[in-house]
């Protein structure tokens, strides 16, 4: 498979004495965490391969972090895991589960890596596979250096889509909390049988 930042053809070059790919990576990634990103995609790019590197916000905020980043296979991918995950718990008691059972722990530990490492480990190596992506359909898309940035910007992830994905965030942990209580009130105010009938 040709490689889309390879073959997009010459283009313009920038002067300000960063180098294109990492002028076009800043584009890409918008103006948050872009100190973080810059150098990481810059070593993968010059090993012309990603690797293992730890993102902590992409463990602990998995889902959240592919939303913000629009990851959107990745997203999906994972939503669906959680819901089988979830589902396959819900069918089990997990007052049952015995973790000095060797295969009951090894279980358990198997998914929290799941959940969490696997995210933290290669969250920044897919990222950077689909910002390259991302890099080179503007490249062939542009006819100049300037016109990709715009087109990488206007893509990018930016502060206000930080703050609207918070108060989502902030909105759900609410109703759930509505819900949990709604529910726990009325299972304390469900009528009990009355031992004094007359």
């Amino acid at each position: 498979m040709p490689d889309p930042v390879a073959s997009s053809g010459p283009i313009d070059q920038d002067d300000s004495g960063l180098s294109v790919m990492t002028v076009l990576y800043r584009a890409g990634i918008g103006p948050i965490f872009q100190d973080y990103y810059l150098p990481i995609f810059t070593r993968f790019e010059t090993a012309h391969r990603g690797g293992p590197s730890w993102n902590l916000v992409a463990c602990l905020h998995t889902l959240n972090w592919m939303i913000f980043r629009r990851l959107w296979g990745a997203a999906l991918a994972y939503a669906a895991f959680l819901v089988c995950a979830a589902g396959a718990i819900w069918r089990m008691d997990p007052r049952s589960w015995d973790l000095s059972d060797p295969s009951q722990a090894l279980a358990g530990l198997g998914l929290l890596a799941l959940y969490y490492l696997v995210p933290g480990l290669f969250g920044n190596w897919l990222l950077y596979a689909v910002m390259r992506k991302k890099v080179g359909r503007a490249l062939a898309a542009s006819s100049t250096f300037k016109e990709a940035c715009t087109m990488l910007a206007a893509q990018a992830s930016t502060r206000q889509r930080f703050v609207v994905l918070a108060v989502i965030n902030v909105v759900l942990m609410c109703a759930a909390l509505g819900a949990y209580l709604m529910f726990q009130d009325g299972g304390a105010f469900e009528p009990t049988p009355s031992s004094n009938r007359l």
